[in-house]
Order: C-alpha cells, then structure tokens, then sequence
C-alpha cells in the first residue's frame, strides 16, 4: 500500500485524500517507515485535501513525527519542489499543526526556521510561505496573547519586506491563519502596491481594505484618500484588461475589494 500511496502521489492530479486512505490503512496494518512519512509530507500545500493526513499523524511516534516535520520543512525551503501545489486558496484551520505541537520535543526550533523562511527567503511560492506561516503560528504557543504577538510580529515581517516575493508572502500571509492588525497596517501595506503583481492586485485589496476604499467622500479621513489614490494610481498601470475590468466600480454591482476612484482626492503629496 505504501508503494502505491507514494506512486500515486507522484502525479500532479493525484486526490491527496486518496493518498491519505492508503497511508492510513497501511498504518492500521502496522506499515509506517520513512517512504510513508516522506509521502505523508509531499502532500503539504495540495490543495485542502491534504488535511485528510491528520488522522495519520495523530498515530506517529515522537521520532516519526519529527521526521514528518523535517521532511516537511525541506519542501518548504526548496524552490520548485512542487510546480502543481496552490496551497489551501482560502483560510483554513490551523490544524494538524496545533494538534502535534505537544508531541514534539522542540517547537519552537521550527517556529523560527518557519519564521526565517517567510522573512528572509526571496524565491518561495505562495503555497510555501502560507505553510511556513502556520506552522509559525501554531507551534508558537497555546497562549492567546502569545499568539497574538507572533501574529503581529509576521504582519510587521511582511510590511517591512521590500523583496521581490513581497506580492506572493501577501497573498499567503491573506490566506494563512496569520492575519493580525496593528495601527498603521494599511499606511504601511499601500506604500507596496508597486510590489504587488497585477493578478494578485484584487486580493491584495480585498485583504486588507475589504469595502474601506470603495465608498468614499470628499470628507472621508485624508489618509484613506490617500491611499485610494495610490491603488488607483497601481490599478491605472495593469496592461491586461481582464484584470483591470476586476476593479471596475459600480453601485449596484458587487464592492469587496473594490476602489472607488471617481472621489476627489486631498491636494498635496501622498505619503
């Protein structure tokens, strides 16, 4: 069974969930070594389904689950080691990372490899920064305040990353389990709108102004003007009009993300 999961997983279409039931039942039968595991972690960032692995490695040993997460944290680290994983595409739990933090020895040497990665490594996909920000969450602590502070921490990370990954650490920060605010986020997170690339303009948008940009007034705050200015400013510049037709304001239409640049702007710079 262990050879077909590990086949099986092989092939960019593969169901990761029909990869799970034959790593289960295998282990069930008392077949779990290092070929399962390392299939086990090929299945991080295929799409949601790959949380199917959960009951799998609830049943792993200290020792087997450190090398999941080693094996996992390789993927993570290795440009192009999977071209056909999208990562989950939404927000989803934390889990099966929460689950497995007590049964590991030390945590918190992952949380900052997860956290290093997400900082300092330029040539990522999303789908490895979004993953690299989950475990940075949820190994980090059970404390509610604690785990408001990493959140914050890797919000301030990403508002301070001027590299070329930046757009594709924003959509992953959007759809990990990372989210957090702090004052000035949207200051901070518009003097990037040049960093952000054309198809991941509108969810970038929609991320961190949901509806703020697109009802606006001449007596709206002046920085919130200013920062509709600015998106209007990177929305004017996509070449493709597919993309730009995303943004197109009407009252009647759906508004999430949406910019309203039809309202005068305050007169000076825009910082």
């Amino acid at each position: 069974m262990i050879e077909r999961a590990a086949a099986l997983a092989r092939y960019p279409g593969a169901s990761p969930r029909s990869v799970a039931t034959l790593l289960i039942n295998a282990q069930k039968a008392g077949l779990v070594d290092t070929r399962s595991i390392e299939t086990a972690a090929s299945l991080v960032g295929r799409e949601r389904q790959w949380l199917a692995i959960r009951p799998y490695l609830s049943n792993l040993t200290a020792a087997q689950m450190a090398l999941f997460l080693e094996r996992t944290m390789e993927r993570l680290e290795t440009p192009g080691s999977c071209d056909h994983c999208p990562g989950t595409m939404y927000i989803v739990t934390l889990s099966p990372w929460v689950e497995i933090r007590a049964r590991i020895p030390e945590p918190d040497v992952v949380v900052t490899r997860a956290t290093r990665l997400f900082e300092q490594r330029p040539d990522l996909a999303i789908w490895q920064y979004e993953e690299a920000l989950r475990l940075a969450v949820a190994l980090r602590s059970s404390d509610e305040n604690e785990a408001y502070r990493q959140r914050t921490t890797l919000l301030k990370i990403l508002a301070a990353d001027d590299s070329s990954a930046f757009s594709e650490k924003a959509i992953a920060y959007l759809r990990g389990p990372a989210r957090a605010r702090w004052s000035g986020f949207q200051s901070a997170m518009a003097a990037k709108f040049n960093l952000v690339k054309d198809q991941h303009l509108k969810e970038f948008i929609t991320g961190f102004w949901e509806f703020s940009l697109t009802h606006l007034q001449a007596r709206s705050p002046p920085e919130t003007l200013q920062q509709a200015a600015l998106a209007c400013k990177r929305i004017a510049q996509i070449s493709d009009p597919s993309l730009r037709s995303q943004f197109t304001w009407t009252r009647n239409g759906p508004q999430v993300g949406l910019v309203d640049c039809s309202t005068p702007r305050p007169s000076g710079p825009i910082r």
